[in-house]
């Protein structure tokens, strides 16, 4: 229930103080449930989005091994997609990659479309960035055509604001 009322409360926000309130939710959600990945995963994002790339990190880096001691796959899969960003934002394009390769890898084990789908949007700036254009595409490309089987119109306009980019 904290964990509902914090996400609809983040995604409500107009100033920092909502985020703080949807923040105090969230770790009150993670105090009844330690496991509840999801809480983390929203609680990291708050901070990333703030720029606050320390506490983001931690949050997502801890994730990933406490995913993976949960055998959440999901959740590993997830985690290590946001904990992809944090090392690009710092420079760290390859560290970034590996964990990009192995959340895509999870999300094709599980068949979860929309992770597949976002996992490829993200290689595609990887491989822009290695001037590997052709790499690129193809990643930009099957995950437009994947969006558009699921209905996925929310991450269709981050993916074709992509192929923009690309073109």
């Amino acid at each position: 229930e904290y964990y509902l009322k914090a996400k609809y409360k983040y995604e409500k926000r107009e100033n920092k103080e909502g985020t703080e309130i949807a923040r105090g939710l969230l770790k009150k959600a993670i105090e009844l449930d330690n496991n509840l990945i999801l809480a983390k995963e929203l609680l990291g994002w708050s901070y990333e989005a703030e720029l606050d790339l320390e506490n983001a990190f931690k949050i997502y880096f801890d994730n990933v091994n406490q995913a993976e001691k949960l055998g959440d796959k999901r959740g590993m899969a997830r985690s290590l997609h946001q904990l992809s960003s944090i090392y690009d934002i710092q420079g760290n394009r390859e560290k970034s990659f590996d964990c990009l390769r192995r959340s895509f890898d999870i999300f094709n084990e599980l068949g979860d479309k929309a992770g597949i789908a976002s996992t490829q949007k993200s290689l595609s700036w990887y491989f822009m960035d290695k001037n590997d254009f052709d790499s690129a595409l193809d990643y930009l490309t099957s995950a437009l055509k994947i969006q558009e089987e699921i209905d996925d119109k929310w991450e269709m306009r981050f993916t074709l604001w992509g192929l923009g980019n690309f073109y």
